[in-house]
């Protein structure tokens, strides 16, 4: 992830995850990943300001940062769609904890909004 805007934006994430991961060959199903999601943690942080969310539905289209993007499963990575332009990321799902790991190695951690507050119990 260049930086969570360029990614957020041009992806999220992320993701962000939206980020997620199958990071190196996962199996988890696409439908795994639909829901909302938010930034915990990660080597490219959202913006000041900005609330570090993403919203994927099942049917490819997403909400990243009050953009519309449309996203897919392809080969085993996360494919974010911005107009022309897109980007690809590792990703593996864990539970409700989506890593989302650019190819230079940089990664963000989302968690399922509905299970924010047992993340940070946990943490």
């Amino acid at each position: 992830m260049k930086s969570f805007t360029k990614f957020g934006l041009a992806l999220l994430l992320v993701v962000g995850s939206v980020w997620l991961v199958g990071c190196g060959g996962g199996s988890d199903s696409p439908s795994a990943l639909v829901g909302q999601w938010v930034f915990v943690s990660g080597d490219d942080p959202p913006p000041n300001g900005s609330s570090g969310t993403m919203e994927l539905f099942k049917d490819g289209t997403a909400i990243i940062e009050g953009t519309n993007v449309t996203w897919k499963v392809e080969n085993k990575r996360l494919v974010m769609l911005f107009g022309t332009a897109g980007t690809t990321a590792d990703y593996k799902l864990s539970g409700y904890e989506l890593t989302i790991t650019d190819d230079d190695g940089k990664s963000n951690v989302f968690v399922k909004k509905e299970k924010l507050e047992k993340y940070k119990a946990k943490k």
